[in-house]
């Protein structure tokens, strides 16, 4: 299973619908930011521009998935706070020094 599958399931877990419908992505993106029952614990922390300076902090959270499109893209999770939903987006470039979520498979 690829990254960004278990990404759909944990969205699909915490959205308790059927599908990766929007509903699923609102309804997970409370559950998984900082204070909510998850555990997850997302912060808005924004991400690294290309010309170096940060920005959107307050705006979006990132998180690096393990899915590799090649050496310098990879998929990336998306808590972005204006449509208040978690979407999973490929293509991100790696120079954008976004989050890391470690998670301890139990």
């Amino acid at each position: 299973m690829t990254c960004k599958n278990e990404w759909r399931k944990v969205r699909k877990y915490y959205g308790e619908f059927p599908n990766d419908s929007i509903q699923n992505r609102k309804k997970a993106y409370p559950v998984m930011l900082y204070g909510g029952s998850s555990e997850f614990n997302a912060v808005l922390g924004g991400a690294r521009r290309i010309s170096g300076e940060y920005a959107r902090g307050q705006a979006h959270g990132f998180y690096w998935t393990t899915t590799e499109i090649d050496g310098s893209m990879a998929s990336f999770g998306n808590f972005a706070k204006g449509s208040q939903s978690l979407y999973i987006q490929k293509n991100g470039e790696k120079l954008m020094a976004i989050s890391v979520r470690c998670v301890r498979k139990q």
